[in-house]
């Protein structure tokens, strides 16, 4: 998982250990085609960094986006405790890593300096 969140460009510029840290806070989640990843007005209380397959963004019939490996969806639930605005479905097998944001906030707390260089 630690290569994973290395990769995208919010975390790459975490020292190692905090990586490796930040990576025993993520949790996966596999999926099948059509899988609920959230739905519009949920509470939105974690980020999710799609690993594999692709998740697609929906607000009622209408595509908003689709999300491939590398990408990330919900990461203004890191700042704060907000609704989520449309649906999120797996298109196809995918996988995700998850990072709650209570969890997010114990890291930044253990590891101030890298606070600045994600917000």
């Amino acid at each position: 998982m630690r290569a994973e969140l290395g990769a995208l460009a919010a975390f790459r510029s975490f020292p190692e250990a905090a990586l490796d840290d930040l990576a025993k806070l993520a949790t996966a989640q596999d999926l099948a085609e059509g899988d609920v990843l959230f739905h519009d007005g949920d509470v939105g209380d974690a980020i999710f960094v799609v690993t594999a397959g692709e998740i697609e963004i929906r607000k009622g019939e209408r595509t908003l986006a689709r999300l491939h490996p590398g990408q990330t969806v919900g990461e203004m639930a890191l700042l704060e405790v907000q609704r989520r605005s449309a649906d999120a479905f797996a298109n196809g097998r995918s996988r995700v890593l998850c990072l709650e944001r209570t969890s997010f906030a114990s890291f930044l707390q253990e590891h101030p300096e890298c606070g600045a260089r994600f917000y």
